[in-house]
């Protein structure tokens, strides 16, 4: 299992600059834990630990550690991540159905069992549970599973109990922290609070929901909007009709908002910027678009306050940027837009477009097997045949990027898959993908990867 330390910011050392838009993402008051491709990221304060895990990793919050759940060559493998981004690893002692951040139920066989983390102590199931595809607490050490429709839930390894009864056997359902739970019934979402009772919360999305660290509250998202719950009387607390993304409590409920590229509170208070996807194009200073926004190369400092960047193409000149998106926006070197034009390219005239770049003075756009010509005040200039294809530039500073995507140098490997990169007067690579992530990296290793 490959793993990388990282610092936000600029600095010296291995550095994350910018996110980029994650696959998924969790925030609790401690930690943010992200996904972006093969990848898991958790950050605490300032640090940083990329995990190379695999598609879809198992990710579980508690308020003194992250939990990561992955294949390590053939066993599968907890990862527990302290607030200070140590790390221990624990192998699960059999097939995992169902992982939270202080239990885990495993299958042997046909037999279910239970144990506790981190030191796998067993957890005594009764048969009703074994016989019930019992799911872990999120945080918290005990079990909850389906009899019929009745809800049972056993904490701690005590006696189970019966918490409520649903309409039908649902269709599916996820625990939560401290013995709540949600649960799909009929096109309704239904709650459980840890010390409440089963309450009809209306129509929402089962994968969006995230939980308050005790359980009595929910993040998720409905037809018209994001709604925060409060599951032990299954009222609205507060909503939204914006479109965002549920990603977890700290001190106010957080949300994700991906036409913005903003990390914010459900109340407005921006808490985080750059999980903006966008092209990249650099000058020979600067490198624009991961994060929506511009980047020093040398020094890795971000250039523009704001982040207006987010399009399928850029292009550098000697002013500033060109973005072409719906429209084509030029800004200066501080980000100031100079102009915007509409796009004089018709997608049923001229065909899709496959590329957009410089030719002289003009913006070359490929479309089909021609290039149309626009200058930039968004005039056409006419049809020209496209160039050939250019050869791949040399590797810069000893980096190259392998065709698997890895950023590599003779002396490490980089566990990161990366689209581009370019290099800084020190040596170090400014590397991105087309997720907006943005990395500042030695060419040589800071550290050990482990504990």
């Amino acid at each position: 299992m490959n793993t990388l330390r990282l610092a936000f910011g600029p600095g010296p050392g291995d550095r994350l600059l910018a996110v980029g838009l994650p696959d998924q993402i969790f925030v609790n008051e401690e930690f943010m834990v992200w996904t972006i491709g093969d990848g898991t990221f958790v950050a605490s304060g300032s640090n940083v630990l990329y995990i190379e895990t695999g598609p879809e990793p198992a990710l579980r919050l508690c308020p003194d550690a992250c939990i990561v759940g992955c294949m390590a060559g053939t066993s599968y493998t907890l990862v527990r991540v302290s607030p200070a981004v140590t790390f221990e690893t624990v192998v699960v002692p059999g097939h995992p159905v169902s992982m939270g951040a202080n239990a885990v139920v495993v299958r042997h066989g046909d037999e279910t069992s239970a144990y506790s983390l981190p030191d796998l102590e067993t957890i005594a199931l009764p048969v009703g549970a074994r016989d019930a595809h019992p799911q872990a607490f999120e945080s918290g050490c005990g079990v909850l599973w389906i009899d019929g429709s009745q809800v049972m839930r056993q904490r701690n390894g005590r006696r189970a109990s019966a918490v409520g009864r649903l309409g039908s056997r649902p269709e599916a359902w996820r625990p939560g922290p401290q013995g709540s739970a949600v649960f799909s019934v009929e096109d309704a979402l239904w709650g459980l609070a840890p010390n409440g009772s089963l309450r009809k919360l209306g129509r929402y999305d089962l994968d969006s929901c995230r939980f308050s660290a005790d359980g009595a509250q929910l993040l998720a998202v409905g037809e018209n909007g994001t709604a925060h719950l409060d599951l032990r009387t299954g009222s609205v607390i507060d909503f939204t009709g914006a479109p965002l993304l549920p990603a977890g409590y700290a001190d106010e409920p957080i949300v994700l908002d991906e036409d913005l590229g903003l990390l914010r509170t459900l109340s407005g208070r921006t808490i985080m910027d750059g999980f903006s996807p966008s092209a990249v194009c650099c000058s020979p200073t600067a490198v624009y678009g991961p994060g929506g926004t511009a980047w020093d190369i040398d020094t890795g400092r971000r250039r523009w306050a704001h982040a207006p960047l987010s399009a399928e193409y850029l292009l550098a000149f000697e002013r500033g940027v060109v973005q072409v998106g719906q429209r084509i926006t030029l800004f200066d070197e501080d980000g100031h837009p100079l102009q915007d034009l509409p796009l004089p390219i018709d997608p049923e005239i001229d065909g899709d477009i496959v590329d957009v770049t410089w030719r002289e003075q003009n913006l070359c756009f490929e479309v089909d097997e021609v290039c149309v010509l626009v200058d930039l005040d968004g005039r056409r200039l006419g049809h020209e045949p496209p160039l050939p294809e250019a050869a791949e530039p040399p590797p810069e500073g000893g980096w190259r990027i392998s065709l698997e995507g890895i950023l590599q140098t003779d002396a490490r490997a980089i566990p990161i898959l990366i689209d581009g990169h370019t290099t800084s007067k020190d040596g170090r690579a400014m590397a991105w993908s087309e997720d907006g992530l943005l990395l500042h990296l030695c060419a040589e290793p800071t550290q050990p990867n482990n504990q």
